[in-house]
């Protein structure tokens, strides 16, 4: 990631989003399928280094695409950045969390300031992480929120789980 922005630069490095699903191999169980919509040169290596770590990897290089592709292919996790043409990656998380998708999002962009981590956050993000970043943080998040996400067993949650004594709503 530090290669594509020392030779593309910083603009022309969006990202758009990613998308993981869960597909446990290994005892933390955080291997899944994402999502990613992005610039095509980061979704590309995105999709390389997730890969070789076990995630199936889609990525949508607009934010209507990729809405369409969350509503369709239901990813365990999304990396979204704000800068999308077509729709903004804010209006893609706002519609998202409308439409029901309760995938875990994380937020890649190089918008930076406390007041845009705060919105992203405010708006449905999980996560928020700013370019340019090191990929082996990115991966220990990835593996942050699969652990949020699993159960007391290791296994991927499907639903929202609701707990009040005895009783459970999903």
């Amino acid at each position: 990631i530090q290669y594509i922005y020392a030779k593309y630069g910083r603009d022309r490095a969006a990202l758009a989003a990613t998308v993981i699903t869960y597909q446990p191999r290994s005892a933390l169980r955080d291997v899944g399928k994402t999502l990613g919509l992005s610039e095509p040169q980061i979704g590309r290596l995105l999709k390389t280094s997730l890969g070789a770590r076990g995630y199936e990897v889609a990525v949508a290089n607009d934010g209507q695409a990729a809405l369409d592709m969350a509503a369709n292919w239901r990813p365990d996790l999304i990396l979204l950045d704000l800068a999308l043409p077509r729709r903004a990656g804010l209006d893609v998380l706002k519609a998202a969390r409308a439409q029901g998708n309760p995938a875990p999002v994380i937020i890649l962009t190089a918008r930076d300031t406390v007041g845009d981590r705060v919105t992203g956050l405010d708006a449905g993000a999980d996560d928020y992480l700013v370019k340019p970043f090191a990929f082996e943080e990115l991966s220990a998040r990835l593996r942050a929120l699969a652990r949020r996400s699993a159960d007391a067993d290791g296994h991927r949650r499907t639903r929202p789980m609701l707990s009040a004594g005895a009783i459970t709503l999903d």
